[in-house]
């Protein structure tokens, strides 16, 4: 049976030995969701893809298949190795973060653009000095606005009541979205409606949009609980990266605080 080949871009999510020389690689898609190749020889030589099949590096892949195989890596050419991510901890605990979530509904052979680009603008947005917290809420967003998921904002999700500007409300991940304060039961997070406003300016805009405009500090944390929420809930787990990247955020400050000292 001939091969099929399939050429595309893609960023690399994971590795994982297999044999004594090969590594498997899964890679992100946009229009053929996770793809699980076999990189040949990887880990014996770099010289067989360059030293290039690396995590989070956006890369043109080339891969080729048979029925009943897997996935062959046969060719990669480097896009954007989005080099600061390397240079910095802090950046680099907030980079898996994104790819953790932009991961967290796709599956194989399933079309997903919008989260595809959602990644690498986010990792992009981070090489630039933009806010990781920022950065993470606007990925999150999207990340389930492409899986039909985004949370519904304007109206009381139980009773379909449409809530006024500047009325606080509640997050609740099982109806969807937000309720009215009065409906909101006891383990509902609570969202003032600056919150919900900053939320709903992502709903109008694109990911590119949403990374022009100016998501405070203050409301990146308190968006934060809501849209990881909302991703556990729907994903069935609770993400693994985000206490990584809490944990190196914690020891960079604490080691800023002694040099300062």
């Amino acid at each position: 049976m001939p091969q099929q080949r399939l050429v595309t871009p893609a960023v690399v999510v994971r590795r994982y030995s297999l044999a004594e020389s090969d590594r498997i690689v899964v890679l992100f898609t946009p229009h053929d969701g996770l793809l699980r190749a076999v990189a040949k020889g990887q880990k014996r030589s770099q010289k067989r893809f360059a030293g290039v099949v690396d995590l989070l590096y956006l890369l043109e892949v080339d891969v080729a298949a048979r029925r009943g195989e897997l996935l062959r890596l046969d060719a990669v050419r480097l896009l954007d190795p989005f080099a600061p991510l390397a240079a910095d901890l802090m950046l680099y605990a907030a980079a898996c973060h994104l790819a953790e979530t932009a991961v967290a509904f796709a599956t194989e052979n399933h079309s997903d653009p919008e989260a595809f680009t959602a990644l690498v603008a986010g990792l992009d947005a981070l090489c630039r000095g933009e806010d990781p917290g920022k950065v993470s809420r606007i990925v999150e967003y999207f990340t389930l606005r492409a899986a039909g998921l985004a949370p519904r904002l304007d109206a009381c999700a139980l009773t379909g009541r449409r809530l006024a500007p500047n009325e606080a409300a509640a997050f609740e991940p099982r109806h969807g979205g937000v309720v009215a304060a009065d409906r909101a039961s006891p383990d509902a997070l609570p969202l003032p409606a600056g919150d919900r406003g900053a939320l709903l300016e992502l709903e109008a805009t694109d990911v590119a949009g949403a990374l022009a405009k100016s998501l405070s500090p203050a409301q990146a944390r308190a968006l934060r609980a809501p849209l990881s929420a909302m991703i556990a809930y729907h994903a069935g787990r609770a993400g693994k990266t985000r206490p990584f990247a809490e944990a190196a955020a914690r020891f960079l400050s604490e080691r800023r605080m002694k040099d300062e000292g």
